[in-house]
């Protein structure tokens, strides 16, 4: 699999070099690396059209950000999926912000790509809010949201409080995740020691980035974990291309019903006698 390393100048270089060297590297994927320095910084789109490579990862201390309408950033670690309902709104500005539209399309959307970009059938969505929410409310726009999904047999479950989330180790029972604010995200990421990605999913291209802040102060003793770092964004990156290729196989082209069953279940029809024939005639 072909994977382009997007890099700025910097320490960037110094922690490719070392994530390449790791021994399995050669055996599994093949990268090109996409700078100013290599002339090649605006080839990115066309190498993806043409197939030139597969996906996109970001390397640590690259000066490069991408928000894109439509995406979700999915915070992606061995046993969490974590991602923000409202990303970049101040929690006072929650209020004025949410509406069930929008809860229900952040919903749909994290359930579709739960289910192509990690293949799970059937994903568990857990909802999380700072503030216990009043499920006897008929106004309460999350309990509103989530009984409506789950009239659609879309599985998501709360809203639980972050607290309570975090206490009880609930992330264990779901496929994912939806934090309110960035604020709940982070307070759930600081209780888990695992090593994440993120995917900013929801996109026509596979993008995955490494967590660290475009302004890190790496030192040159310190490249292996952030190494570590960006061959797990490349593993995810090959993980979610390969899902979204199988997926995207198994539905193109489904077998059409061979017959459309028409019932008719009121009364008089199941508890009807049919005529004889003679009678009939």
């Amino acid at each position: 699999m072909n994977i382009g390393i997007l890099q700025s100048a910097g320490i960037a270089g110094d922690i490719i070099t070392t994530a390449l060297n790791h021994p399995e590297h050669s055996d599994i994927f093949n990268t090109v690396i996409y700078s100013k320095e290599n002339q090649n910084d605006k080839n990115v789109s066309n190498d993806l059209k043409f197939g030139n490579i597969d996906a996109i990862v970001v390397a640590p201390g690259s000066n490069t950000e991408f928000t894109f309408n439509g995406s979700m950033t999915v915070f992606v670690s061995k046993t969490l999926k974590v991602a923000t309902i409202l990303p970049d709104v101040d929690n006072n500005d929650v209020e004025d912000t949410l509406t069930t539209n929008g809860l229900i399309s952040k919903i749909r959307l994290a359930w579709n790509i739960v289910k192509r970009d990690f293949l799970v059938s059937m994903p568990r969505i857990a909802v999380i809010t700072a503030e216990k929410q009043d499920k006897n409310d008929p106004n309460n726009i999350f309990c509103t949201s989530i009984n409506a999904l789950q009239d659609e047999s879309i599985m998501v479950f709360g809203p639980y409080t972050t607290d309570e989330y975090i206490a009880e180790n609930y992330y264990q029972h779901f496929d994912i995740t939806l934090a309110l604010t960035d604020d709940d995200t982070q307070k759930v990421l600081d209780n888990t020691t695992e090593e994440r990605v993120k995917l900013l999913a929801a996109l026509p291209m596979v993008m995955t980035l490494t967590d660290y802040p475009k302004d890190c102060d790496f030192s040159d003793d310190s490249l292996e974990q952030p190494a570590l770092a960006l061959r797990q964004a490349i593993y995810l990156a090959m993980t979610v291309k390969r899902n979204r290729t199988a997926y995207d196989e198994a539905h193109s082209n489904p077998l059409p019903k061979l017959y459309v069953e028409k019932r008719d279940d009121s009364e008089k029809v199941r508890f009807a006698i049919p005529k004889k024939k003679s009678e009939a005639e």
